[in-house]
């Protein structure tokens, strides 16, 4: 989960795989109104970018840098645009979403979380541009990463089904202890000549052993040959529990 790639399969695949935009989201607008509360305005975030150009210009005088920046924010302004639409909607709950052309709240934040999707993509640039390599350089560069993984979270949290909150939850206190230093800027041109033949394939095939082949002994206390429960969603495969290992 600390690579670009990583963040834009999981987002895209989020995005594609979402409930219907119809479903409204599975909070009550108190409790919406008082998460999407923590947002940052677009003023706030115009001063931020402002600030982080005037750096850039008068310090970095970084051509290649500046071009990510503004690439980024062109994506986040909207992102930040429709959270404060869903938290005015939380807010006073009527039926004006149809005035912006969306059908539901679960569709502002979809929409919302396309927006933050094509800003992750905007930073393959840090891949492909050679004078993005510099320490101060990569540091702006992570400033713009951290606010960008804010608003995704932010979104992700409010559009994900109550059980599978704690995947983001996980994923953001990992980003925010190891401060985004291991987060790695690849592209797939990095993997394209890899032998992965099922390169497509975000399953588990060729990954778990064949269950006929592991010893009976992998469950404790059952003589029945052992077996791994799949649980499909919108971000990948999950192994669950052995529940039935009574250690």
């Amino acid at each position: 989960m600390s690579s670009l790639t990583n963040v834009i399969n999981i987002t895209g695949a989020f995005v594609r795989h979402s409930k219907p935009l119809d479903f409204p989201l599975e909070w009550a607008c108190k409790d919406l109104f008082h998460r999407l509360d923590r947002c940052v305005t677009l003023h706030q975030f115009d001063d931020w970018h402002d600030e982080q150009v005037d750096w850039i210009r008068q310090q970095a005088r970084n051509e290649s840098l500046e071009r990510l920046c503004e690439g980024i924010a062109l994506f986040l302004r909207p992102t930040i645009l429709k959270a404060r639409l869903l938290r005015k909607y939380a807010e006073h709950p009527h039926g004006y979403l149809l005035l912006y052309g969306f059908r539901s709240d679960r569709h502002v934040s979809v929409s919302a979380l396309r927006d933050v999707l094509h800003a992750f993509k905007a930073f393959r640039g840090v891949h492909e541009a050679p004078d993005l390599g510099a320490i101060h350089i990569r540091a702006m560069i992570r400033s713009d990463l951290t606010k960008t993984f804010e608003l995704m979270f932010l979104l992700g949290k409010i559009a994900t089904p109550r059980r599978d909150r704690c995947f983001f939850r996980r994923w953001q206190t990992y980003l925010t202890e190891s401060q985004f230093e291991n987060f790695e800027f690849d592209s797939n041109d990095i993997y394209s000549g890899l032998d992965r033949p099922q390169l497509g394939n975000t399953g588990f095939q060729g990954v778990l052993a064949d269950p006929a082949r592991v010893p009976p002994c992998c469950l404790p206390h059952y003589s029945t040959g052992p077996f791994v429960i799949v649980n499909p969603s919108p971000y990948g495969s999950t192994v669950l529990q052995n529940r039935l290992d009574s250690q």
